[in-house]
């Protein structure tokens, strides 16, 4: 096995590895609601990625001409910030 594998194997077993893998699974595809607090109202969104490092992509949907046309976040805040809107 090549140290290229090995590493991509080990990594995998790592508590973070596992948190940015739950995360893909319950997040990305999904519609999701957040509001700002700065005065723009609750928007609707769709979460587009999470990256191996954990950073969070959400993309507003369509018809929300506000100042917020997406978020990028740490996978720490999604859970205070996002809420799923089609839980499935």
């Amino acid at each position: 096995m090549g140290k290229q594998a090995r590493w991509k194997r080990e990594r995998r077993l790592t508590p973070q590895w596992q948190a940015v893998r739950q995360a893909r699974q319950k997040w990305v595809g999904k519609v999701v609601q957040f509001d700002l607090g700065q005065g723009d109202g609750v928007q609707l969104a769709k979460v587009t990625s999470i990256s191996d490092e954990g950073d969070v992509v959400v993309e507003c949907l369509a018809g929300y001409d506000r100042r917020v046309p997406g978020l990028v976040m740490s996978l720490g805040y999604v859970d205070q910030v996002l809420t799923l809107v089609d839980a499935e």
